[in-house]
């Protein structure tokens, strides 16, 4: 009984957590893959599908905070991360081409 108990424990609890810090993980990974001038589909099939988009971008171009001249974003995608407070955003200018790409840990 006390080993099925650990193994209920295992599954109900350490599961979960699991799949949350892979999820998360694999995120990271792909966002890392994400390169200057990407094109939006080719950002999305390497990201997935976004948590959200937006036709405004919320802060100036920059790329991982290095700020990039005379570049307009039109739109970016961002992707959440699950049980925690921080997300990733990536924009893109007229042309769908990424332009900004930025990660966010609120504290």
């Amino acid at each position: 009984m006390r080993r099925f108990l650990r193994t209920l424990f295992a599954v109900v609890v350490i599961g979960p957590v699991l799949l949350v810090a892979l999820k998360n993980h694999s995120s990271a990974i792909a966002f890392q893959s994400v390169s200057k001038g990407m094109g939006k589909a080719e950002v999305l099939s390497i990201m997935g599908s976004p948590d959200a988009e937006s036709t405004v971008c919320m802060n100036a171009a920059i790329w991982l905070d290095e700020p990039i001249d005379n570049q307009e974003c039109t739109r970016e995608v961002r992707y959440s991360a699950l049980l925690m407070p921080e997300f990733r955003t990536v924009g893109f200018d007229a042309r769908d081409r990424a332009i900004l790409k930025y990660h966010f840990i609120s504290p």
